[in-house]
């Protein structure tokens, strides 16, 4: 059975305390794409490494497979990168390319992919790069408590720092197999910072359209403070 995209939605927001919204988002239908890069830097770096990812995703997203596309945005991010900058830019990446029968996937950071086939519960496919996520692995910390740590927003990986003192940016991919009716969340984590996954789940629920569930996902997080920029992408596959 081949699966097509039916509907999607797509917000980002630079949320309550923020002066400027780093994040950027890429939803292309005609090279069925779609991308999240969550920005980090200073004197505006982060704005400025979140479009180049997105820039540079948009020029070559039929060039490459997925992760090869993210380690060459890193290295076309690493560039642009001022010399002497105190302080790097750099910006997460999660990334999502589909075809009739699934969808390949890749990321770098703690931005997130979530799938929510219809009647199950919903599956966080990507795994944040943070310092605290890897005591986890190690077995010291209980892993959904991970964000919660004060290094719960460390990250070990992100776009844009080859180069800099740093090694290749850690990317990791998967592939997901349609069976059922799909519903994609890629968000960044001024959304899942407010929002469990619980949560998330009730909120993404079939019986409402893709765009009704992303007017109450931010609705939510600006209830709760939206401490930073708040970007997603809802995708819905039959």
């Amino acid at each position: 059975m081949n699966f097509s995209l039916k509907d999607f939605a797509f917000i980002s927001d630079v949320g309550l305390q923020r002066s400027q919204n780093e994040d950027q988002w890429l939803l292309d239908t005609t090279l069925s794409l779609a991308a999240i890069f969550d920005g980090m830097g200073g004197h505006d770096g982060g704005e400025i490494a979140s479009l180049l990812a997105k820039e540079y995703c948009e020029n070559m997203g039929q060039e490459y497979p997925l992760s090869d596309m993210l380690l060459e945005a890193d290295r076309y991010i690493a560039s642009h990168q001022s010399e002497g900058s105190a302080r790097p830019m750099g910006t997460t990446a999660v990334a999502l390319r589909w075809d009739p029968s699934g969808a390949s996937y890749a990321w770098a950071g703690d931005s997130r992919l979530y799938a929510l086939a219809k009647g199950q519960s919903i599956d966080l496919l990507s795994e944040d790069h943070t310092v605290a996520m890897r005591r986890a692995k190690r077995g010291e910390i209980k892993a959904h408590l991970a964000k919660k740590e004060p290094d719960g927003h460390m990250l070990t990986s992100c776009l844009g720092l080859f180069g800099q003192g740093f090694e290749q940016a850690f990317v990791e991919k998967g592939y997901y197999t349609f069976a059922k009716p799909t519903r994609f969340l890629l968000c960044s984590d001024g959304l899942t910072d407010l929002i469990a996954d619980e949560e998330l789940e009730s909120n993404l629920n079939f019986k409402k359209t893709a765009p009704d569930c992303a007017k109450r996902l931010i609705e939510l997080g600006l209830e709760r403070g939206a401490s930073d920029n708040i970007s997603f992408i809802i995708l819905d596959f039959y």
